[in-house]
């Protein structure tokens, strides 16, 4: 028996949500949804949203699709989670030895739009935000990472230019489930280190872990700092020394404000 021919079995709210791809005009287009967990012991599917306006989070649901030969709605074609005050979700996993699919989504959607049990192509659900992932690579059954297998988080600046307004960079070694809990702050040293390029501004990361952050060019900057914070953390708005992060990396700033690492490929 497929994946698509389970018995009902109901979503639970929880309280988590996360981060995707951006889909949606208006309002919601700032809308992101992350699945941080697949617990095959437990049974459930959590994640994160976030960037809903604040007072229609309760219009919206997460839809959760696996595929085998085409995306089917999980677990059943009634399924639906909603999407707690914090932006939390969780449903109900059920798994099929033999059948398992080679992708999962989570969809984010207007309560009141259709569900369909079965599609080609995701896109066809006009979500408001989607994230995708290998179901195969990325499922978790709790077990710890391995002390040799755990990496420091860093964070690299790969490039910076004034003209475009733009700085674009990096985070490694930080794993799926943790991105949505870390942003990254830019901070510029003039006489002072001052976050930029506005107070209270930060960048979300992409799955990849890739960011980027508008750039407002004074051209008296002397350096740099690209700070990998927790999201909850209260960052200064301007500071004789860098406030603590989870990893840094700080640079002159360039001649010109022009920089590009090497490997960085300039969109």
């Amino acid at each position: 028996m497929g994946l698509h021919g389970v018995a009902k079995v109901s979503c639970v709210l929880l309280g988590v949500v996360s981060a995707g791809l951006l889909v949606a005009d208006g309002p919601e287009a700032r809308a992101k949804i992350r699945i941080t967990k697949i617990d095959l012991d437990g049974g459930f599917i959590n994640g994160m949203v976030w960037g809903l306006p604040e007072d229609k989070v309760g219009d919206y649901v997460v839809l959760v699709y696996v595929k085998t030969d085409y995306w089917y709605i999980h677990p059943d074609h009634n399924s639906a989670a909603g999407i707690g005050p914090n932006g939390s979700w969780e449903c109900r996993h059920v798994r099929h030895e033999g059948d398992e699919p080679s992708w999962i989504a989570a969809l984010v959607m207007q309560e009141g739009d259709p569900r369909r049990r079965r599609v080609q192509f995701l896109d066809a659900m006009k979500p408001v935000a989607k994230w995708r992932m290998s179901y195969r690579k990325n499922y978790i059954r709790n077990v710890p990472p391995r002390p040799q297998d755990a990496k420091q988080p860093a964070v690299r600046i790969t490039l910076i230019d004034a003209a475009k307004e733009l700085v674009r960079g990096v985070v490694k070694g930080v794993r799926p489930d943790q991105l949505p809990d870390l942003v990254v702050a830019l901070y510029v040293e003039t006489d002072k280190w001052y976050v930029h390029p506005y107070r209270g501004m930060v960048s979300e990361m992409d799955d990849d872990g890739s960011w980027e952050s508008e750039h407002v060019w004074r051209g008296d900057e002397t350096q740099i700092a690209a700070l990998l914070v927790r999201r909850t953390a209260q960052l200064p708005h301007e500071a004789k020394d860098l406030p603590k992060s989870v990893a840094s990396k700080q640079m002159p700033y360039p001649k010109g404000g022009k920089f590009q690492a090497e490997g960085e490929v300039r969109k």
